[in-house]
This record gives structure tokens, C-alpha cells and sequence, in this order.
């Protein structure tokens, strides 16, 4: 079981969450807490599960990756989402992060699972994959999906209804995109394979080299 404590916590709320952090931990020892957020040496002690958003991972000002891989050595885990942050939250942007909306090509989608293998992330959270439902009626998430300044924005399943696209009763319809992230999850275990080889081909650092070096650097080239 995991206590989902607090969802990407503000600044200012930085002594209620090590204060209530510390207090489940007390309480239910056997519960793995997880929190949105970098990693923080305050709450190391009690959070299982750091989970930040890929644009603050690897950057200057933000906790390094050397950081994560010692908290992970210490029997915890380290996930990592994606956020309106890589195509704008308000405005259109392109910060360079993978991102799973339609605007994007499909490398950006395919790459998430390259990106995990790297830097030995443990998991990859997302935070909903019906969002734009929640509109319906007034807009249909078959003819619009707008949503924090990106097309698909936290929708991965379209509403399959009776009497549309050939649908005899209610079924969820699985986008491009999850079917996407169905193929890097597969890349993940590619890639996991020949790292654990006790000898790895010649070719294979080079050309892994050349796919990812960082969570801002890897190939567009989905061929």
C-alpha cells in the first residue's frame, strides 16, 4: 500500500508536510509514503517515494541524479512523471522533456522509457487518463482535448460509445498515444536486458549513447 501524502506541495507548506510526513510514519511504519516532489533531505527519512517532474531532473538547481541513485540504495524508489511544464502550462512551449500530448511527434512519447533505463528510474507516474471526460457533454473528447495549453493533456482513452465507431456498448478506446507507451515500455525491457549481460556487445554503450544522454538530449528519430 502507498500513502500518496501530497501532490507537488508548495514551498510554504514545507513544515506541515515534514510534520504530517513524519506523523504516518509513526503511526503506520509499514506504509510506503510518496510525495511529488525533488528530493528533500528533510523528508528522507520518512517519504519512500520521491517522485519529481522530469524537468526538474538532471538540471542545474535541482537535485542531481548521483543524489537519487544513493536514496535508492538505501532500499527506497525513485519515479518520475511529466507535466504541462514541457509544452506550457499557459503558453505554448516546447522545454524539451519527453511529453504525452498529440501536438508532440511520437519520439516523445517512445522516449520515456529510454529516458527511465538511463537514469534507473524505478517507475513513471501519470497523473489521469480521462481528463477531458469530465467535460462531457458540452465538449466531446473525440472532437476536442484542450487542455493546460496541449492537445491530449492527461486524456489516453477516448469514450467508446454504442452506435459510434462500429462500438455495439461502452468501451474505453485506447489513443496512439497509449499505444505508444506500450512500445517504450517494451524499449525499457530491451534495455534492461543488456545492461544486466555479463558482456555487453561493443556497439551497445555508443549506440545507447547516441539515443539519450539527457532528459533534454535524445533522438527525435523514432525509425
Amino acid at each position: 500500500a502507498i500513502v500518496y501524502l501530497w501532490d507537488e506541495p508548495k514551498p510554504e507548506i514545507q513544515a506541515e508536510l515534514v510534520r504530517l510526513s513524519r506523523f504516518v510514519k509513526k503511526q503506520a511504519p509499514s506504509l510506503r509514503q510518496l510525495v511529488t516532489t525533488t528530493y528533500d533531505a528533510q523528508l528522507k527519512d520518512s517519504v519512500d517515494i520521491f517522485v519529481p517532474v522530469v524537468d526538474q531532473f538532471d538540471v542545474p538547481n535541482f537535485p542531481t541524479p548521483q543524489v537519487y541513485r544513493a536514496f535508492q540504495k538505501t532500499g527506497h524508489e525513485v519515479w518520475w512523471y511529466v507535466s504541462c511544464m514541457s509544452h506550457g502550462c499557459e503558453a505554448l512551449v516546447d522545454s524539451g522533456v519527453p511529453d504525452l500530448v498529440l501536438d508532440r511527434p511520437s519520439s516523445y512519447v517512445r522516449s520515456i522509457g529510454w529516458l527511465s533505463m538511463k537514469y534507473k528510474i524505478d517507475s513513471f507516474l501519470y497523473y489521469s487518463v480521462n481528463n477531458g471526460f469530465q467535460f462531457n457533454p458540452k465538449r466531446d473528447p473525440w472532437q476536442s482535448l484542450w487542455d493546460f495549453s496541449g492537445n491530449g493533456d492527461g486524456t489516453l482513452f477516448y469514450p467508446g460509445r454504442p452506435g459510434e465507431h462500429g462500438l455495439e456498448q461502452h468501451m474505453p478506446i485506447a489513443s496512439l498515444r497509449l499505444k505508444l507507451w506500450r512500445e517504450s515500455s517494451y524499449d525499457a525491457d530491451y534495455i534492461h536486458w543488456m545492461e544486466t549481460l555479463k558482456e555487453k556487445p561493443p556497439w551497445w554503450n555508443s549506440e545507447l549513447s547516441k539515443l539519450v544522454r539527457s532528459t533534454k538530449t535524445w533522438s527525435r528519430d523514432y525509425s
